[in-house]
């Protein structure tokens, strides 16, 4: 048998349902928010403890690769200021590394430079072409492009995009692209790039932007179930020396936090003395 609800009755069972309905919403968006996070420590951690050092280069690309425009369709204040203050005049020829979905080959091109640009995502590399059809972009990473360098020097062949970048030579400066010289992971594999920047560029400035610190690595329990899924699948060579430096970011890929004595020692790889800007925007500098 139905019990009839007495109208003010009813109306207060449908405030407490909106109220609890409200309250449940909330907590549960709350709690997602939550989720989130951890669901990032975990992803992040168990990059870091899975994935292979010679992958690492790949995932960051993958991710890059699949972010869509961001709505900016030039540079950030600094970075116009940076490449106004530090670049030669045009039509100096410009090596762009990193080259993104192409605002600073765009930049370049309106003023009159020449520009040879390079990724490591295929994806940014079809989108760069899109945006700026005019400049040569080709799918090549930095550690390829020292490789190839190291090659040439000895006498053997290079990659076809790597050696297309390389016949182009001299270059009148070299560009870095925004924050792209923090996913050059190994030291080594940074000092050979600016071995061969300081060939390929004989007299211009180097400029590059990187990441100086990175949040430390969470130690929560999402943080550790993902270190421990991670090292139960990965390999051994996953957990030699180095990382101190290295992070996973779920928006950046993997990631190396430079240091003033270590941007130093990369000034000193190209024969350059190092312009520090830490506090500008962004940190990044000219390597003069």
């Amino acid at each position: 048998m139905t019990v009839p609800v007495a109208p003010p009755l009813r109306s207060a069972l449908f405030r407490r349902a909106r109220v609890s309905a409200s309250i449940g919403l909330l907590r549960t968006a709350a709690a997602l928010t939550r989720a989130s996070a951890r669901v990032g420590h975990v992803a992040s951690s168990f990059a870091l403890h899975a994935v292979d050092r010679a992958d690492r280069g790949a995932v960051t690309a993958s991710i890059y690769g699949g972010h869509r425009a961001d709505g900016r369709e030039g540079l950030f204040g600094w970075e116009a200021a940076w490449l106004t203050r530090d670049l030669p005049p045009a039509p100096a020829r410009v090596l762009l590394g990193g080259a993104g979905r192409g605002q600073e080959a765009r930049w370049l091109l309106e003023r009159g430079y020449s520009v040879v640009a390079f990724d490591p995502a295929r994806e940014s590399v079809a989108r760069h072409e899109q945006a700026c059809p005019e400049v040569p972009c080709f799918v090549l990473d930095y550690e390829g492009l020292a490789r190839a360098h190291r090659a040439r020097h000895a006498g053997t062949s290079a990659d076809a995009s790597a050696a297309r970048v390389l016949e182009a030579a001299p270059y009148d400066a070299a560009l870095l692209g925004w924050g792209s010289l923090t996913h050059v992971l190994e030291e080594r594999d940074q000092e050979a790039l600016f071995e061969a920047l300081a060939a390929l560029v004989p007299r211009g400035p180097i400029l590059a932007s990187f990441f100086m610190s990175v949040a430390p690595a969470h130690r929560g329990r999402a943080a550790r179930l993902g270190a421990w899924l991670g090292s139960a699948l990965g390999s051994a060579e996953v957990h030699g020396g180095g990382d101190e430096h290295v992070r996973c970011l779920t928006h950046a890929g993997f990631a190396y936090s430079f240091s003033p004595v270590r941007l130093q020692r990369l000034a000193a790889c190209a024969a350059r003395t190092l312009e520090l800007h830490a506090g500008a925007g962004y940190p990044h500098a000219t390597f003069r």
